[in-house]
């Protein structure tokens, strides 16, 4: 059966050799693809993980399970949403909350289209302030980013010391971010890891870009000063299982 199996391969491939060409492509392409989107959700999730790195052990990060690879958040069931970030305020021993959007866009340049993720930062100030401080935010060019800002960005250093895009992002130049002009208003430090190659912009202004105006990728929980971080986590787990209907295991 083998045998007959591989006579009628290659008959085809004798037959229809375009055909086979372009079939054998197509399949290369589309293995190709599928490992392309598997590494780019990594990506992200890594990009999210560093971009917390330098928190101490007073901070959780709360954050919806996913089916498989790609950013928190992605593809979740009930993803974690504004109420439950309201419902995390009130949790006894805990300080600041801060819900953060981490999501991959498009900086549109004269030479090419290249994938970038882009950051949110809320405009409450003890929430931007927990997420500004949890990620090391200094502004090394240009100014910060006001919280009333709209359509203005920070560019974070492996963009704007990038030879190919230094001149690109540089203070005060106009950028395209999936079809949206911005403004780049300053650069920021390195910070290290994955988190020096964001666009950070308002969280209204990210949620224009992706129409979604209620979920967070990840949310950054401050424990109170004396409580103990690994009970304020069960509180909140358990708080968040209670809320969403879901049994615990």
């Amino acid at each position: 059966m083998r045998s007959g199996f591989v006579s009628l391969i290659a008959g085809n491939v004798r037959s229809r050799p375009l055909r086979t060409v372009l079939t054998t492509i197509g399949i290369i392409i589309g293995v190709a693809t599928i490992v392309l989107l598997l590494s780019l959700g990594q990506g992200m999730r890594n990009a999210i993980t560093g971009a917390f790195s330098s928190v101490g052990s007073d901070m959780i990060l709360v954050q919806a399970a996913t089916p498989g690879f790609g950013p928190p958040g992605q593809d979740a069931i009930k993803p974690i949403t504004k109420k439950d970030v309201d419902l995390l305020k009130g949790v006894t021993g805990v300080g600041r909350v801060g819900g953060r959007l981490l999501k991959s866009g498009l900086l549109e340049t004269k030479e090419e289209t290249r994938s970038v993720f882009i950051a949110s930062l809320p405009e409450e100030s003890d929430s931007r302030a927990l997420i500004e401080e949890a990620n090391a935010m200094k502004i090394v060019a240009g100014s910060d980013l006001k919280s009333s800002d709209t359509n203005k960005v920070l560019v974070g250093s492996l963009l704007w010391k990038s030879p190919i895009l230094e001149s690109v992002v540089a203070v005060g130049k106009t950028i395209v971010l999936s079809g949206k002009e911005f403004v780049v208003v300053g650069h920021l430090a390195p910070a290290g890891g994955p988190r020096d190659g964001v666009v950070v912009m308002n969280e209204e202004s990210l949620r224009a870009i992706i129409n979604d105006e209620d979920t967070y990728s990840m949310v950054a929980v401050e424990t109170a000063e004396g409580a103990v971080p690994k009970t304020i986590a069960e509180s909140i787990t358990r708080l968040l299982r209670k809320e969403r209907g879901v049994k615990e295991g």
